[in-house]
C-alpha cells in the first residue's frame, strides 16, 4: 500500500510531462485560418481554368497532387494528421525555353488578374520563379532550364498553390482533391471510401493524368 501511494505522484508528473512535450512539439504552428477543404476548394480554379483554359487543352502540364498533406517526418511522428499543408502542384516539360516562358507568362497573368499580390520574384538566363499570395494561400511558379551530363536538355515549368503548415485537432481528417491522381485510392490518411461514393468525372481524370500516359478512370 505504501508502495502505490508513493509511486502514485511519479505517474502523474510522467503523464502530466507526456503531455507538455505533445504540445510543444506543435507550438510552432500556427492554428488554421479555416477549415482545410475550404482552402483546398480554393485551389481547384487554377486547375480549372489555367489547365483547362489558358494552357489549353494539349498542355504538357499536369496535375502532379491535390491533396492536404503531413508536415510531419512519418520517421519520428506517428499523429501525421496532426500539422498539415493543402497543396495543388502541377508540373510539365516544354520543348524549348519560348514554350516555357509563355507558361509563366500565362500563370503570372492569371494571378494578376486574380488581384493576387506579388511578394518575391527571381530570374536569370536559366531560372525563373515567383510568388503571390492571398488569403491563407500562396501561388509560385518557377522555369528551370538544365543541360543533364545524359540525355537531352528540358525546359520544366511547375506551379504550386499551397497554405502553410497548421497544426490541427488530434481527430483530423485530411482531404482530397477530385483533382488528386490518388483520388479514390485506398490510404490510411484520407476517407477514400467517401471518395468512391463521389468519384471524378472525365475532365477532372483527364487533367490530373500525366502527360502521354493513358487515361485510366478507378471508378
Amino acid at each position: 500500500m505504501l508502495k502505490v501511494q508513493r509511486a502514485a505522484p511519479l505517474a502523474v508528473a510522467s503523464i502530466v510531462l507526456a503531455a507538455g512535450l505533445v504540445s510543444c512539439a506543435y507550438a510552432g504552428y500556427d492554428e488554421p485560418v479555416r477549415p482545410s477543404a475550404q482552402s483546398m476548394a480554393d485551389t481547384e480554379p487554377f486547375i480549372e481554368e489555367m489547365l483547362a483554359e489558358d494552357l489549353g487543352y494539349h498542355s504538357p502540364i499536369r496535375v502532379d497532387q491535390a491533396r492536404e498533406s503531413s508536415c510531419l517526418d512519418p520517421i519520428h511522428d506517428h499523429d501525421m494528421n496532426r500539422v498539415t499543408e493543402v497543396r495543388t502542384f502541377a508540373s510539365g516539360r516544354f520543348p524549348d525555353s519560348a514554350a516555357a516562358g509563355e507558361a509563366m507568362n500565362t500563370m503570372e497573368n492569371y494571378v494578376k488578374s486574380k488581384g493576387w499580390t506579388l511578394v518575391m520574384e527571381d530570374s536569370s538566363a536559366d531560372y525563373q520563379s515567383f510568388v503571390y499570395e492571398m488569403g491563407d494561400l500562396s501561388f509560385s511558379a518557377q522555369y528551370e532550364y538544365a543541360e543533364p551530363s545524359t540525355g537531352s536538355p528540358y525546359h520544366d515549368v511547375g506551379f504550386d498553390v499551397r497554405t502553410g503548415c497548421r497544426k490541427q485537432a488530434k481527430d483530423h481528417g485530411m482531404v482530397r482533391s477530385k483533382y488528386d491522381p490518388d483520388y479514390g485510392v485506398t490510404s490510411e490518411y484520407y476517407d477514400y471510401e467517401a471518395e468512391e461514393e463521389d468519384p471524378a468525372n472525365a475532365t477532372q481524370r483527364r487533367l490530373a493524368t500525366p502527360y502521354g500516359e493513358e487515361v485510366k478512370f478507378r471508378h
